[in-house]
């Protein structure tokens, strides 16, 4: 049943109680009035206008301006709201809606949510939600609750389903531990036998090792519901997660209150050790800050779709993050045994330098560690997030386990780079494309798919937070985004590509264009992203595109050898496009893989994005090949570019099958170009309409992005067309004929070598492929030009012409007339013959040695009836 919507409940704090009663501007009613704006009801934070600009000798800055954008600073990292929301990071627009589709591990379900506390944490009654009208608890048994609760828990499964593919959880779950070496500890440190390092394991990532992780993963997820009876609880900062005090007051009872951390994770110590509870066991609970959750609950209405996902994105890497601590608390229970479990130790990863199994998940999954601002305790809104993008950070390094150090080795840097999260990765994170493709298949660190590079780098003192003092920063500097990038790009092939381009190529801004377009559509290729779909830009975009790598290669004279060797600035490009037809088809492996598991379902979702993009690759590769020029097909260039197409077109059979007439197909887009041919079909066939028919065929032909089949099949149509419409092969002229008959036999040439490589892909095909070759076998035998076609009587025989009459009586010879079309016409059927991307070696044709041998005796011969007798 469709849960109500959550009822708006403004009451919790008194301005916004007061937004209620007094005309507050949209962020004052989110974050509060600012003084001295507080009695307008408006906020600093609000995006400030643009100044005017003004005559520089006239020139009187604006102090209100300046205060306020120093305001926006201060609070900000460096940045103004305008800033922010100019690079769409301010949590303020709408999103599409989540696509997540894989559940709720067993672990985050509704009956593990606590429904009634545990006596383990000497709690009697379930926390009241405050300020609730309906006097509701945080409970799993309150819908209220669970509706806030599900989509956050889908999206914190979605998380940890796919840490599956991070060497960091295979070296969690199955990696060797060793000793942490002694020289890494800070002078006067206590070196204890528990402190160790766990790495990933040797040897290639496989399908197999990743199974082993997953299986690994859920093992212990069963033992912590089973062994350990693990539950997720609720509290509010700096409130006593109990209800009563321990007997006789006991003051070693440890847990009073959790701060305002946004999660906690805790063990039953007291119950074991102190209490000597008859019959405990040791139990894992994690609590979760609610005070998080409130504007979910009570603002939901005014929240936008990015407010709402930012917020849930924060709530679920906080779950997610605690159950990694979990997890180190199972393992270390059936590592050290239940007598020594007060023992445990969360391990170093690799070389990091804090023991910290949340954030150092947190590190390899999303690249960086959330964090909100503008830091407001007056409200629990959310504007925007910034991604420290390097762990452990100087900061962050308190957030480690206060009973193990801080290693020395290597050492920690005392600045942090701080980079607004863009609201697209927020969407991004929210659909299932961008996991099952982007993540799975090109690991971790997530944030660098959607990184924004403009930054603000801190300097902190290197002494401050030693003591328990603040951290204290020197300076605060915007970072350069041109020399400064957040991420590495792990594509070596891809990295080196676009060096190459940067030393070979010119400055101009289309020079610059053609860099950024190929980096582009290299890196689309890895998530399936809808690149191509505005097609109309994109279509410009090649076009200018195009023009460079011409003149590129205009200026570049060296003759076919030197293009055929690709020493030019061509081959980086192509390189890029090569890379990136490989990147596609090793994400439609995955895809088609993930199908084949069981339970798994048919993503269409996904096909289509990867579709769309496949479209258009294929048509920017048709653009290069057809302006490279015929003296270069040739070459090397030409080969590279014909095998990245033909890739893309395995791919697109992979994924999708043609369907007949009227039938619904589940990729439309495809399906258009397959239903016009139809119909050209159907008016050639049925109708004898053959206008409509070529017109159809030119349309098909014309467009650079439809498939080669369809192109092939259309191209053997409009010859047919223009034999049928003349009423039959036989009163074509020869000229015409030899046309039509080169028109079919490219289509059917390269229908033939297609055959293949598809069908043994993709047995769909079989039968699309057979009606058109056989047909089109026929069409060409009627069009093969014979000798009996264009050479006259006996000339067959001897090869040689016979004696006129006009040429015996001593007259001029005269020119045979053959009925011809006009230059148009003739212009327009050669125009649409289309030499397709991929065929066998070109050969000599028989029919063209004669009608080379029919010309010669042309020049020769005359008709007698061209001249009058004398």
């Amino acid at each position: 049943m469709q849960l109500p919507p959550i009822a708006t409940h403004e009451h919790q704090l008194k301005f916004e109680r007061d937004a209620q009663r007094r005309p507050y501007t949209e962020y004052a009613r989110k974050f509060g009035p600012k003084s001295p704006d507080r009695a307008q009801g408006k906020s600093w934070l609000t995006p400030l206008d643009p100044l005017f600009p003004v005559n520089w000798e006239n020139e009187r800055q604006d102090d209100r301006h300046n205060i306020i954008g120093g305001y926006q600073k201060q609070e900000l990292l460096f940045f103004t709201t305008r800033e922010l929301k100019d690079l769409d990071a301010v949590c303020d627009r709408p999103l599409r809606d989540s696509t997540l589709s894989g559940g709720i591990l067993p672990i985050l379900q509704r009956d593990r949510w606590e429904d009634k506390p545990s006596d383990a944490w000497l709690r009697t009654d379930s926390i009241p939600i405050r300020h609730d009208p309906d006097d509701g608890k945080w409970q799993s048994s309150n819908d209220k609750v669970w509706e806030v609760l599900k989509p956050i828990v889908t999206l914190a499964s979605q998380f940890i389903t796919s840490s599956k593919s991070l060497p960091w959880l295979d070296a969690l779950l199955l990696g060797p531990r060793a000793p942490v070496h002694p020289d890494r500890f800070p002078p006067g440190s206590t070196i204890l036998k528990e402190y160790h390092t766990f790495s990933p394991r040797e040897g290639p990532w496989t399908v197999e090792r990743e199974n082993e992780v997953a299986a690994e993963r859920d093992r212990i997820f069963r033992g912590l519901m089973n062994e350990m009876d693990f539950m997720c609880s609720y509290f509010y900062s700096h409130q006593n997660v109990r209800d009563n005090d321990p007997p006789n007051n006991d003051p070693t009872y440890p847990v009073k209150k959790f701060g305002d951390a946004l999660g906690v994770s805790t063990i039953n110590t007291w119950e074991m050790l102190i209490k000597k509870k008859p019959g405990a066991k040791w139990r894992v609970q994690m609590f979760l800050n609610v005070e998080s959750l409130e504007p979910i609950f009570f603002q939901y209405k005014d929240l936008s779709d990015s407010e709402l996902a930012g917020i849930r994105y924060r709530c679920a890497s906080t779950i997610a993050h605690e159950l990694m601590h979990a997890i180190g608390y199972y393992q270390s229970l059936h590592r050290l045994g239940v007598r020594v479990f007060t023992n445990n130790r969360e391990g170093y990863f690799g070389t990091e330098q804090s023991a910290e199994l949340g954030w150092s998940w947190q590190w390899a999954i999303f690249g960086g560690i959330d964090l909100k601002k503008p830091i407001n305790w007056r409200s629990r809104r959310l504007l925007c997030q910034f991604a420290e993008t390097m762990y452990p950070s100087f900061t962050s390094k308190v957030h480690g386990s206060k009973s193990q150090p801080i290693l020395i080795e290597p050492p920690i840097e005392t600045y942090i780079d701080f980079h607004p999260i863009g609201v697209q990765y927020l969407e991004d994170v929210h659909t299932q494309d961008f996991w099952d493709l982007m993540v799975r298949g090109f690991g971790g660190r997530i944030l660098k798919y959607r990184a924004i590079k403009e930054g603000t780098r801190v300097f902190y003192r290197p002494e401050s937070g030693e003591t328990g003092l603040p951290f204290l920063y020197t300076a605060r500097d915007r970072l350069d985004p041109a020399v400064h990038d957040p991420y590495v790009n792990d594509d070596a092939m891809m990295l080196q590509g676009i060096l190459n381009i940067q030393s070979q190529m010119e400055t101009t801004p289309m020079e610059r264009q053609v860099l950024e377009f190929s980096a582009k559509i290299a890196e689309s290729a890895k998530t399936g992203k809808i690149f191509w779909e505005n097609m109309e830009s994109q279509v410009k975009a090649v076009g200018g595109i195009i023009e460079v790598l011409v003149e590129n290669k205009n200026n570049n004279r060296g003759g076919e050898g030197k293009l055929g060797l690709m020493d030019t600035v061509i081959k980086s490009v192509v390189e890029l496009l090569v890379a990136a037809s490989t990147n596609h088809e090793r994400t439609v492996e995955l895809t088609l893989q993930r199908e084949k598991q069981p339970g798994g379902l048919e993503d269409i979702t996904s096909k289509r994005a990867l579709l769309v993009w496949n479209r258009g690759a294929r048509g920017f590769n048709r653009e290069v090949i057809d302006k490279i020029g015929k003296i270069s097909r040739a070459g090397e260039l030409a080969m590279q570019l014909n095998h990245s197409y033909n890739r893309l077109e395995k791919c697109q059979a992979l994924f999708f099958t043609p369907s007949r007439m009227g039938v619904a197909s589940k990729y439309p887009t495809e399906q258009k170009e397959f239903d016009m041919m139809l119909e050209a079909t159907k008016a050639m066939h049925n109708l004898k309409d053959y206008n409509k028919a070529r017109q159809l065929c030119s349309q098909i032909v014309s467009n650079k992005y439809v498939g080669s089949f369809a192109k092939s099949a259309a191209s053997m149509m409009t010859a047919n067309c223009e034999a049928e419409k003349v009423g039959g092969v036989e009163k074509l002229t020869i000229p015409i004929r030899h046309k039509c008959w080169r028109l079919l036999t490219q289509g059917l040439e390269r229908l033939v070598w297609l055959e293949p490589e598809i069908v043994q892909i993709s047995e769909g095909w079989q039968e699309l492929f057979r009606d058109y070759i056989d047909w089109g076998k026929k069409i060409e035998a009627k069009l093969r030009i014979e000798q009996q076609d264009v050479l006259p009587p006996g000339i067959e025989e001897t090869g040689k012409s016979s004696q006129t009459a006009s040429s015996r009586s001593g007259a001029q010879p005269a020119r045979a007339t053959i009925q011809k079309r006009t230059r148009e016409d003739v212009k327009e059927l050669v125009d649409e013959v289309m030499e397709d991307v991929v065929c066998p070696e070109p050969k000599e044709w028989k029919s063209m040695q004669r009608m080379r041998a029919y010309k010669k005796m042309k020049l020769g011969t005359r008709d007698p009836g061209d001249t009058p007798p004398e």
